[in-house]
């Protein structure tokens, strides 16, 4: 089974190895992992003599009540813009680190409903590239952004 999300190339995500199935069988699986709002997913079959066909494409959209989403990062005029998408009741947390590991900020948001956006004085950090994590106990996210000075 292969998993897609909007503008992404496909990810492998579950393989069923069974070199005698019969054609008609049934087969099901589940993602174990999904992700949050709309993945598109299709099924990839490999005949015995290698060929490959490829099944209908499917969107689920998966809403989760700990949604969780980095949805922007922006930097300039030494700020740093971050948006997070959260139905977050109990809040989250916010780390920014250097390559290192360094944790260079720290900080907590309460209850978030929707889109939040965190304004960051970045003025004192060095140009190149930075780890943001935020994380609501249930769910982390992490992406890279860098500082151009």
């Amino acid at each position: 089974m292969l998993r897609k999300i909007f503008i992404a190339a496909f990810v492998f995500i579950f393989c069923s190895a069974d070199l005698f199935s019969q054609a008609g069988e049934e087969f099901s699986s589940a993602d174990a992992d999904p992700l949050d709002g709309i993945s598109y997913y299709r099924l990839r079959e490999i005949d015995v003599d290698g060929k490959e066909t490829f099944s209908q494409l499917v969107a689920v959209n998966v809403t989760d009540e700990n949604a969780l989403a980095i949805e922007n990062i922006f930097s300039g005029d030494g700020i740093t813009y971050l948006t997070v998408d959260c139905n977050c009741k109990n809040g989250f947390v916010t780390e920014i680190m250097d390559m290192t590991g360094k944790k260079i900020y720290l900080h907590t948001t309460g209850q978030a409903a929707s889109q939040t956006e965190i304004r960051i004085n970045s003025e004192n950090f060095a140009q190149g590239i930075y780890l943001v994590k935020v994380s609501n106990g249930y769910k982390t996210r992490t992406r890279k952004f860098v500082i151009h000075n």
